[in-house]
């Protein structure tokens, strides 16, 4: 005979039970659940706050003045040569040469090194500096008679010499997007101990001009007086130094 309020009880103690298993395993469904939500909040905080900070610095170049040629490859001992002259017992002659040349160009390059602009000269190293062969000499920056006569300067030597920048000769280097407006080319110059003029400026540049550029310089004449009677001793030489100074 089968007691129906046994099984009943039985029945219902069973499906209590697993009523509870069932509720013990939602609970955790959900802790797992809400845990893995909190892991992936916490993820995102975490990648969120690695952001890597890229830092670059483009420096300036120096200022500088060279001598190139045309496919501006540096010229490292530039010369400035003279055709030949024959002694002359009377005659005061000039003999002309380049200084710049499309072979041989004068290169600037100011990339934010000057901001106010810059000046290119020519110069030798001391005022007393003279053309010298030996025991034999004659000047440079004695203008006195168009350089025939020796003048009041601090030796008894006469000779000239005076530097002419043709119109043409100023143009843009390899910066294709660099301007050229104002810089300037000075159209001559003669040195003049006397009067203290013992450099030349070639080139230069006012505070207006473009801070990133480089320009070229590549028709220069230069023109030397040789005095009378000066001797037929071979070579002469003189070292002149190219230089640019920021504004």
């Amino acid at each position: 005979m089968i007691d129906f309020h046994t099984s009943k009880r039985h029945i219902y103690s069973y499906l209590h039970r697993c009523e509870r298993h069932l509720n013990i395993h939602f609970w955790a469904s959900v802790t797992v659940v809400l845990f893995l939500f909190f892991v992936l909040f916490l993820y995102q905080g975490v990648r969120g706050s690695a952001t890597a900070n890229f830092t670059m610095s483009i420096l300036p170049q120096p200022l500088a003045v060279t001598v190139v040629d045309d496919s501006f490859n540096p010229i490292e001992e530039p010369e400035v040569s003279f055709s030949e002259a024959t002694y002359e017992p009377t005659e005061c002659r000039e003999l002309i040469a380049q200084l710049a040349s499309p072979d041989q160009q004068i290169y600037v390059r100011n990339f934010d090194a000057a901001d106010n602009g810059w000046t290119v000269t020519l110069s030798t190293e001391s005022p007393t500096a003279t053309w010298t062969s030996g025991q034999y000499a004659f000047d440079f920056n004695d203008p006195t008679g168009a350089g025939c006569i020796d003048g009041d300067d601090a030796d008894d030597l006469a000779g000239s010499m005076a530097i002419y920048t043709q119109s043409d000769s100023l143009d843009s280097g390899l910066c294709p997007l660099c301007s050229s407006n104002f810089v300037n080319r000075v159209p001559d110059g003669v040195f003049n101990e006397s009067a203290g003029l013992n450099t030349i400026t070639l080139v230069y540049a006012t505070s207006d001009s473009d801070n990133r550029g480089d320009w070229t310089l590549s028709d220069i004449i230069v023109r030397q007086t040789i005095p009378a009677s000066q001797p037929a001793a071979g070579d002469y030489e003189i070292p002149l130094l190219l230089s640019i100074t920021a504004n």
